[in-house]
């Protein structure tokens, strides 16, 4: 739904989870999230990985 309204068609949607379960992942990424990001993650490398997901898309954790 994010995607349909004006101007967020091309968005990245990165999830932050604890939900580590491969099915799960793959149900986020399924339903067109960018990436996944699970907790705990490392807070000196967020602000890499987000900017990896704005800028190539689907990276090596999604």
């Amino acid at each position: 739904q994010l995607r349909q309204l004006p101007g967020m068609a091309g968005v990245p949607v990165v999830f932050l989870t604890a939900k580590a379960m491969p099915e799960q992942l793959e149900e986020l990424l399924r339903h067109g999230a960018t990436g996944v990001i699970v907790k705990p993650f490392d807070p000196v490398r967020l602000p890499q990985d987000i900017r990896m997901y704005w800028e190539h898309g689907r990276g090596p954790r999604g």
